[in-house]
């Protein structure tokens, strides 16, 4: 916060800093002592807004109106005296009955505020004026000190967000939309529910060249309205959705026309989620079971979405390692994200008791995580909390939230989840950080995201050296780089370093085994590969990565369909509906033409995907499987529309290219199909991909017979 100035070189006034709690400090910056609460809530009263005069009665009345008249008139003579003491004799005005501050006698930061707006200064972030809302932590049971201080947040909330406003827009007039970014970021930090800001920050991030990021502002803005106001965005934000997500101001009426059709299959209700033995998606043994939901991103700030999520896995983790509690895979939770589905829905399909649901915000170095725990059985609940605390205590935080949990369930805490706590994978909270937010991008799939990912992840090992999971979130990312984008081949050696180390700080690290698998397999030691592959299972055969990857090896290496869709529907068992599984899982039972199994998977990947798209309108993997899925139960009608739109959104990256490739291939249009395989090639494609094109990817088969496939392979052999 910036210090009050001197002028003629006279002494600095003492200072009462009201935003963001109340704190009273001399011109040096050292505390003044003032320390009845009430005394400084009335402090507080006479300085904001400055040159007011009250009568006796009205501030009497303010904070002591539980008291007999003569008793509050007493308790007032004592607080201004406390006053006079703290900030000099002449401080306060007495005319009559009329009491106020002399002017001059005191500075605010309500005041410099309202100077750094009226004079339009240029301001660089948020903590430069405002440390958060007006008297944080100092409510009062009064009615009428409430409606002052209702008032006053109102306005100091106002104030800062018109003025970050207004410098934003300068910035973005000189083309530093980064900054500019950042500044309306913070405007989102104070007012979350501003559709005009999100529609600010998306049409900055355009302009910047990041689209991914603003479709993901665009989420996290419907998803934060859907949890907090039962509502969508406006017609306004979701045209400004549409245009960016099919990169073409000028785009024809059809295409408008389909995205508006995806809004209204968000708008209605999936179909219920049974299995073809009625059994849940996921399965618990005992009554103590729980899902832990995606905890919602209440910052409205599309780039702490990592946080909320890190959040989520690492409560998941914790409790994992609770033998008499079962839960829920993360991806299991994941596609509710958002979703308009009761409590009970939830628990009947995914087989579980109990739901644990809550929020996420955080403000600068400040976090507040809201949970609860619901019993899905009556819809009651049996738990909740509200933690407030610094980002510095947010491992302790997460143990702390965790046993909280298990102490609701009443279930006996095993020494498990309390020596997890002393065990964090790291002790920086900046290293923390940086690989959360690696972990969410490279979720989103895509080459831009993989390359951001890598350079978080390096990010977490430079500030801890020791960060097994950074380690092999690098070698992950290298593998999947080198097989979409052709990147030099030395990529792998340090990928291959980057896992060892993982596996050397910690040996025992499921994930540094499934990452070095996959390092392998893109360097061709498939047997090394395999036999890592099945070292992760066996150290936690409920690591669905694991699984997913085992299944890729024995359908791309093998060429094995039997063995890898055993793999891939345990992944999918374990909770991985995830849209590269789902796929891959189809493509197995078209290929071991398993008509029966094919369609009572089709129809969940079907609601799954319906999920996605409610709260993601533009999530173009996730139309193409809504496709494939309506195409598998013999609805053509609805997946060639679902192809178009698709289409519309598929981006200059050869996975959306091949996939659409594949799914033409499927449909029968040809001539489609082979236009975006050769648009896939021409973005380039790993030896291995390559080879699982021309001969083993079953949803190829349709066009394999046309010689112009041969013709086109024979093009890019080399």
């Amino acid at each position: 916060m910036q210090k009050m100035v001197s002028t003629h070189n006279r002494p600095l006034s003492p200072v009462l800093n009201v935003l963001g709690g109340l704190t009273l400090c001399d011109g040096a910056g050292q505390p003044i002592e003032l320390k009845a609460r009430k005394s400084r809530q009335l402090l507080a009263y006479l300085a904001v807004p400055a040159g007011q005069a009250r009568t006796r009665d009205q501030l009497a009345a303010l904070l002591w109106s539980d008291r007999q008249d003569e008793q509050a008139r007493a308790s007032l003579r004592t607080a201004l005296s406390g006053i006079r003491r703290a900030i000099g004799d002449d401080a306060l005005i007495v005319d009559q009955d009329m009491i106020s501050l002399r002017p001059g006698c005191l500075c605010t930061d309500y005041d410099h505020l309202r100077g750094l707006v009226e004079t339009g200064k240029d301001i660089a972030t948020l903590n430069d004026f405002y440390g958060g809302d007006f008297l944080a932590g100092f409510e009062h049971d009064s009615e009428l000190f409430m409606a002052w201080l209702r008032t006053l947040r109102a306005e100091c909330n106002d104030l800062a967000v018109g003025l970050l406003k207004n410098n934003a827009d300068r910035l973005a007039e000189v083309g530093q939309n980064r900054g500019a970014i950042d500044l309306m970021r913070a405007s989102l930090s104070l007012e979350p529910l501003r559709e005009q800001t999100h529609r600010t920050i998306m049409r900055l991030y355009v302009a910047s060249g990041e689209r991914a990021l603003a479709l993901t502002q665009f989420k996290t803005c419907a998803e934060l309205l859907s949890h907090e106001l039962d509502t969508t965005p406006g017609p306004e934000t979701q045209a400004l959705a549409d245009s960016i997500a099919l990169q073409n101001p000028d785009a024809t009426p059809a295409q408008h026309q389909r995205v508006a059709s995806v809004y209204q299959t968000a708008k209605s209700k999936p179909r219920p989620v049974t299995a073809p033995t009625q059994q849940p998606l996921f399965h618990a043994d005992n009554a103590a079971s729980v899902v832990v939901l995606p905890f919602a991103n209440m910052s409205g700030d599309a780039e702490q979405n990592y946080f909320a999520d890190g959040i989520t896995e690492d409560i998941i983790t914790d409790l994992s390692g609770i033998g008499t509690l079962s839960v829920a895979s993360r991806s299991a939770g994941q596609v509710y994200r958002g979703a308009d589905v009761s409590p009970s829905q939830i628990a009947q399909d995914l087989g579980v008791h109990y739901l644990l649901e809550g929020s996420v915000r955080k403000f600068g170095n400040s976090v507040r995580i809201s949970a609860q725990l619901i019993d899905a059985q009556n819809n009651r609940q049996i738990w909740a909390e509200r933690f407030d605390r610094t980002f510095d205590n947010i491992f302790e935080l997460q143990s702390e939230i965790s046993q909280a949990i298990v102490m609701a369930l009443d279930i006996n805490l095993t020494p498990l989840i309390s020596e997890r706590a002393g065990k964090s994978a790291t002790t920086s909270a900046e290293a923390y950080q940086c690989y959360l937010r690696g972990r969410n991008v490279f979720r989103i799939c895509g080459i831009d995201n993989y390359q951001l990912a890598y350079e978080l992840f390096q990010r977490a090992v430079d500030l801890d050296p020791d960060y097994a999971q950074a380690y092999a979130g690098l070698g992950n990312c290298a593998a999947i780089l080198t097989a979409d984008a052709k990147m030099k081949s030395d990529i792998l050696d340090a990928a291959l370093k980057d896992c060892n180390r993982a596996l050397d700080i910690n040996p025992t690290l499921a994930e540094g085994y499934a990452a070095r698998g996959h390092v392998y397999q893109i360097m061709g030691n498939t047997g090394a590969a395999k036999q890592d592959y099945e070292k992760a299972i066996l150290l936690n055969p409920m690591l669905d990565e694991a699984h997913f990857r085992l299944g890729k090896y024995y359908l791309n290496i093998e060429e094995n369909t039997e063995k890898a869709f055993v793999s891939f529907k345990k992944a999918y068992e374990l909770g991985d509906r995830t849209i590269p599984n789902c796929m891959m899982l189809q493509v197995c039972l078209r290929g071991l033409d398993y008509p029966q199994e094919l369609r009572f998977y089709a129809r969940q990947v079907l609601d799954i995907s319906k999920k996605i798209i409610a709260i993601d309108p533009h999530h173009v993997a996730a139309a193409m499987m809504i496709a494939f899925s309506h195409n598998d139960l013999g609805e053509t009608a609805e997946a060639i529309r679902w192809a178009e739109i698709a289409q519309d959104g598929v981006t200059e990256d050869g996975t959306q290219m091949y996939n659409i490739g594949c799914l033409y291939a499927q449909l029968g249009e040809i001539d489609k199909s082979l236009a975006a395989l050769e648009r896939c090639l021409i973005l380039g494609r790993s030896d291995e991909w390559f080879q699982f094109m021309k001969v083993s990817d079953h949803d190829l088969a349709p066009v394999r017979k046309d010689p112009r496939f041969g013709e086109l392979v024979a093009r890019f052999e080399h």
